[in-house]
């Protein structure tokens, strides 16, 4: 049977008892494994030697074995959910693009949390946090520079040299 949290020692030597082992956490996987033998043990056996025999099966240490039977289930952190920017369709990335252009022809200068409440306010709605809109910012390619000793969102200037490139071969 294969345990994950077993490492396989291709060089073992005769003083192998006398180096103390280094201590590695167990992953959530093996953790899980851990808890579902002692279950079935506990099932079959009862109350009496399941941690021992656990250790014994899985190779774990009792101590951990302990350990990983008092968190229960619970053991495992929340997995965080990806972030919905990536689901974001191409009208609303056109719409935030707009929103940007257009506080450069009113001379303003765009921050993200001007930026923000801007598409919070407008009619199509934009439904995601700040830091959704800063990643989206990313993802279509403008950065933030230094203007008048503001920080403010411009593009890269790889996306500029593009554009006017794409202008001049349709001229």
């Amino acid at each position: 049977m294969f345990r994950p949290w077993e490492i396989s020692n291709s060089a073992s030597t005769s003083d192998e008892n006398s180096v103390q082992r280094r201590k590695r956490h167990l992953s959530s996987d093996s953790q899980d494994i851990v808890l579902s033998v002692y279950n079935k043990l506990l099932k079959r056996m009862g109350d009496k030697g399941v941690i021992k025999e656990t250790s014994e099966l899985t190779n774990v240490p009792i101590r951990t074995v302990c350990r990983i039977v008092s968190a229960g289930s619970n053991h495992l952190p929340r997995k965080r959910t990806k972030i919905s920017y990536k689901r974001i369709d191409n009208f609303t990335e056109e719409h935030v693009r707009r929103t940007i252009y257009n506080f450069y022809l009113n001379n303003e200068i765009p921050t993200l949390r001007k930026i923000y409440q801007s598409l919070m306010r407008s009619e199509a709605g934009f439904e995601y946090s700040e830091t959704t809109l800063w990643r989206l910012l990313k993802k279509l390619g403008f950065k933030y520079g230094k203007s008048d000793e503001r920080r403010t969102v411009m593009e890269s200037p790889r996306l500029l040299l593009l554009r006017e490139k794409f202008i001049n071969e349709i001229r």
